[in-house]
């Protein structure tokens, strides 16, 4: 908790240091050409801040149009430009960003003003390029070649980042090899004064792929000396050329040298496999002014078919002085492939028209965004044997969806027909890509903030792509798994040790129900010449202990567990956590045998309220956990439920009776019909199934839907103070109390919200309180709510919220500050928890997520996780 603690606090001191530098003028400018930012900034330009990692350009996974640059101390966003700071070499920092590094191809992006989203290298310093340095002072017609010269000093600057900066030596046949080269940038090449060079060379070159030749450099005694360079034009939309077609190619050549040439001419070398129409092979290259002057030659070009997937083809090119002392060689280099591959993604519809977004990561590092329309997408690609991955998203992360997949053919399901898919994991991290063969259909499922990733192999296989549930409560799980095409039966193991049981089923569920742990499923295929494939194989952790209530309070938060034990993480001031001597960021266990829990008061509320953490056992009896002594107290016995907010404690006992107290009851919020506060427990009421309390104001609900209220109810219906319970309204299946506000879900699955509203936490499309209920929605099952948000759960099970979601803590995970109405979040919900500035949600499959506020761990996951990590189960 210290160094996440140091962290915050670092990141926070360098970005009042980056806002004191935007704030002060500065005469000199501020970009490497003098001029300032284009957001209109003028803080100083500062080198050699940003790692190496991030140079160069970046793409978006959402699919936004939005180009990202980064260069040594600044970085573009669309049309602006920043100046940087590096809290250290994984992380960025400018105004209104915070980048982090995730995988050699991705980082990730948190905007103070939006949701987060995830950056894919579009181009960077990865490519590798070679040249060559070639000599001779005079060269006769007949030489179609100059030797090389040895031991030369060459230097590619990048332009854009002056850090990108790369010498290398020749070697003895005047070879160069240059790494880390950001392909799509412009260099300029120099080769300083030296042996054999009596003035410094320089020319600008731009390197366009991984492995390219960028041709050579000359030496003579002459005045004059030329560069040639290709341009390319009518590639597909992502700029490869393929077999087969016709394409414009213009040859440049360059005169770099200090004086005009004058009746030179030029010879060009078609390689075998290419075919040129257009201008002359040879000819006369008239005049060419010195320091710069240009002679183009136009052709259309295009590469017969060939066998591997891609070729490099080198078409040489020579400059003859008049006199003919001098020749120039040069070449340029053209890289064509085979055939194209398509990958096919269908995907659930959404309300905003797509279900899936995705990025392809190429090979040599570069990245194709792409999305699903009308439930499917697609994206055609150079066909490679295999290199490429594939990352997916739900839309803008904040839908989830399910998917299929194919290579090179259209799956046959789209997302909605895939109901019963598995989370495809573990897989959201680029290393444990799944691998994703020719021809198979591959199914998913993508919840909020998730991402899947798959290795992309253009060849069928015939290994079994086997999947399950990742995580399950199931103790009977089942796996399944794909169909070869060749293939004429099946066996299976659970492990190693295991004989192989022979199958025709292309699924497997256990006969006997399985102990907690991970069970790992081998599958092979039998082909058609009578032999067994390598394994295909899926790991699926059984997990019968996991969690059924988890409670979120201020700065702490309880997890209540099938087997009845209880975990805490969080701040652990006045002891609520027990003996903790700092804060909680992975949940500990603190208790056995609990049947309910309930954080304490929350610190924000007033007055002073009582702390502790509250739990109740099988057998009834309810506990207090607090800092006195570090050790549960017994409070009282025969207790069913618990709930403590505001300063209250409400206590329902196992015949139903609701019993309260409390450190303040000056507006009667205990209910006891008077205004003197009590901490022995009163019973108040009888037949209540549900007691929740808000700011100085008291609910319970009886078993026949009947809503009680007691205390100040004057801001969340305009009533006056009631000492003890007064009937609001009847046919009531659920409420829940915030601060200030109130939320009602009537017995027909109306929402009805009243009360303070400066956040929206009402969900009703604007921020005026009210005093009266209104309808929010129908079909709602249950609700949460705290101070400034509000939380509902469909009969479906869609989690939806409304109210404040702080761009520091997203607690409602999804969009902007304040959300005027309900906004999705999740689907398959089967639990709530609203705290001030964290909440909590359980899943179907049992899985705890939390979201917002975790600067001391509250949420108790792991970073860019929101899942509840629970360590010692």
């Amino acid at each position: 908790m210290r160094s996440l603690i140091f962290k915050i606090l670092s990141l926070s001191i360098l970005f009042i240091i980056l806002s004191l530098f935007i704030s002060c003028p500065n005469t000199t400018g501020t970009n490497p050409d003098g001029t300032e930012d284009s957001d209109g900034d003028s803080t100083p330009y500062t080198k050699g801040i940003i790692d190496e990692y991030f140079w160069g350009s970046w793409v978006r996974m959402d699919g936004g149009d939005e180009a990202w640059y980064f260069t040594d101390g600044r970085v573009t966003v669309g049309d602006s430009t920043y100046n940087a700071a590096s809290p250290s070499d994984n992380q960025i920092s400018i105004p209104g960003y915070s980048v982090l590094k995730q995988t050699d191809n991705m980082a990730i992006v948190e905007p103070s003003d939006s949701l987060m989203y995830h950056l894919f290298r579009k181009s960077g310093a990865t490519a590798n390029v070679s040249g060559e340095v070639l000599g001779g002072v005079v060269s006769s017609l007949s030489s179609r070649g100059l030797g090389g010269i040895g031991g030369i000093n060459v230097i590619l600057e990048n332009i854009q980042i002056s850090e990108n900066r790369i010498e290398d030596e020749t070697d003895s046949e005047g070879n160069l090899n240059f790494d880390d080269i950001i392909s799509g940038d412009t260099y300029t090449m120099t080769i300083p004064i030296q042996d054999n060079v009596e003035e410094e060379i320089v020319v600008d070159i731009i390197p366009s792929f991984d492995g390219e030749d960028i041709g050579n450099i000359t030496l003579t005694e002459a005045d004059q000396n030329f560069k040639v360079s290709p341009s390319i034009g009518g590639g597909d939309e992502w700029g490869y050329y393929y077999v087969d077609q016709y394409y414009d190619l213009s040859v440049v050549i360059t005169n770099f040298g200090d004086e005009n040439l004058v009746d030179g001419s030029y010879e060009l070398t078609v390689p075998s496999g290419i075919s040129l129409n257009g201008s002359s092979e040879t000819g006369s290259l008239g005049f060419i002014s010195g320091s710069g002057g240009t002679f183009s030659l136009n052709f259309s070009v295009m590469a017969d078919s060939f066998l591997d997937d891609y070729q490099d083809f080198e078409i040489p090119v020579s400059i003859i002085s008049s006199d003919n002392l001098y020749r120039w060689n040069d070449s340029i280099s053209l890289r064509f492939f085979r055939e194209t591959m398509t990958i096919h993604v269908r995907s659930d519809e959404t309300e905003n028209g797509f279900g899936v977004k995705g990025v392809v990561i190429s090979p040599d590092n570069r990245s194709f965004p792409f999305k699903t329309e009308n439930r499917h997408g697609s994206i055609v690609l150079p066909a490679l044997e295999s290199g490429y991955v594939l990352a997916l998203s739900g839309a803008d992360y904040t839908t989830e969806t399910r998917y299929s997949l194919m290579i090179n053919g259209i799956p046959p399901r789209d997302g909605s027909d895939l109901r019963t898919a598995s989370i495809n994991e573990p897989n959201n991290i680029e290393p444990m890509g799944t691998d994703a063969f020719l021809l198979h259909e591959y199914q998913g499922f993508l919840g909020v903030y998730d991402l899947d990733f798959y290795n992309i192999h253009n060849y069928e296989n015939d290994i079994p792509f086997v999947s399950g549930d990742y995580h399950t409560a199931n103790d009977r799980p089942t796996w399944t798994w794909s169909i070869p095409e060749d293939s004429n039966g099946f066996r299976y193991r659970f492990s190693d040790e295991d004989d192989w049981t022979e199958t025709y089923s292309a699924s497997y569920t256990p006969s006997i129900e399985l102990e907690p742990g991970y069970y790992r499923l081998s599958v092979q295929s039998l082909n058609s010449d009578g032999e067994w494939s390598e394994s295909g194989e899926c790991l699926v952790e059984v997990d019968n202990l996991y969690c059924v209530k988890a409670d979120a309070g201020d700065l702490y938060s309880l997890f209540l567990m099938s087997d009845g034990s209880v975990y805490g993480c969080g701040n652990t001031y006045r002891g609520v956590l027990g003996p903790q001597e700092f804060d909680v960021e992975i949940p500990v266990k603190l208790a056995d045998g609990m049947r309910d829990i309930s954080v304490g008061p929350n610190s924000y509320t007033e007055p002073e309220p009582v702390y502790g953490s509250y739990m109740v056992t099988l057998d009834g009896r309810l506990m207090q956990l607090d800092g006195d002594s570090s050790e549960l107290e017994e409070i009282m016995t025969g207790v069913r439920s618990i709930e403590a907010s505001t300063g209250v404690l409400y206590i329902i006992t196992f015949d139903g009776s609701l019993y309260t107290s409390g450190s303040d009851n000056s507006t009667g919020m205990l209910g006891n019909g008077t205004r003197n506060a009590g901490n022995i427990p009163l019973m108040i009421m009888t037949d209540i199934r549900k007691a929740q309390g808000g700011r100085r104001y008291s609910l319970a609900l009886t078993t026949t839907g009947e809503l009680y209220g007691f205390g100040d109810l004057s801001g969340i219906l305009g009533d006056r103070e009631r000492l003890s319970p007064y009937l609001l309204m009847t046919g009531v299946s659920d409420f829940a109390a915030g601060g200030r506000h109130l939320l009602v879900v009537k017995e027909d699955g109306t929402l009805l919200s009243s009360g303070y509203n400066f956040y929206g936490q009402l969900g009703l499309g604007d921020t005026e309180s009210r005093t009266s209920l209104e309808e929010v929605a129908s079909g709602v099952k249950m609700v949460d709510a705290s101070g400034s948000l509000s939380l509902f759960v469909t009969e479906e099970g869609v989690l939806f919220g409304m109210g404040e979601n702080k761009m520091d803590y997203r607690q409602l995970v999804v969009g902007i500050y304040k959300h005027l109405e309900p906004v999705e979040i999740k689907s398959n919900v089967i639990s709530i928890s609203a705290g001030w500035n964290h909440t909590f949600h359980i899943t179907k499959d049992n899985i705890a997520y939390g979201h917002g506020r975790d600067i001391d761990g509250e949420c108790g996951r792991e970073l860019y996780s929101n899942e509840v990590v629970f360590p010692d189960l």
